[in-house]
């Protein structure tokens, strides 16, 4: 599964014909909290995992204040002995507020690594955020995504849903 992430980020950082006037990418390191929401079925309940992910990211300047982001990242988070990996791939929309802060918001996919049973591989959430430059070429964000679809099986788990939600605050570093 590893191959898969190198192989995405391969073609990632190769995906740069693209008309925007200014390109930036960069690499990103930082933490971040998974919390499982699950409802239905006569429970209720949360659960969470905290860990770190790191990933690479281009900033594609579509006009003068708004841009495009999209990014991969390698994310693992971990509750006690169990650990869990995926593959981010948030696409956000960058709008500048003021001279080095900014807000983005936009879908996250994401692809778990390992198999659990009667949990879903592929997962969408909503995220919003801001990042705010601490000089040209380094950056803090922070982050929260919403999940949007059921991770969980039907065919296991009939009329329960369950969803993941994301924390995540972290460095960047821009390669001009």
């Amino acid at each position: 599964m590893k191959n898969l992430f190198s192989f995405l980020v391969i073609v990632f950082l190769s995906y740069g014909n693209l008309s925007a006037q200014d390109k930036t990418f960069g690499v990103s390191v930082g933490y971040q909290y998974v919390g499982a929401v699950v409802d239905g079925g006569g429970f209720s309940g949360f659960d969470g995992a905290s860990g770190y992910y790191l990933g690479v990211f281009k900033n594609l300047h579509l006009i003068e204040k708004l841009s495009f982001q999209p990014e991969v990242a390698l994310s693992q988070s971990f509750n006690h002995s169990e650990s869990m990996s995926h593959i981010m791939l948030p696409m956000l929309l960058k709008y500048e507020m003021t001279q080095g802060f900014s807000v983005q918001g936009g879908p996250l996919m994401g692809i778990a690594l390992e198999k659990s049973p009667g949990v879903k591989s592929f997962g969408v959430a909503f995220a919003i955020g801001a990042a705010y430059d601490i000089s040209e070429l380094l950056f803090f964000s922070i982050r929260y995504a919403f999940g949007a679809s059921n991770q969980l099986e039907d065919q296991v788990f009939p009329g329960v849903t369950g969803r993941y939600n994301y924390f995540q605050a972290g460095l960047a570093y821009r390669f001009l």
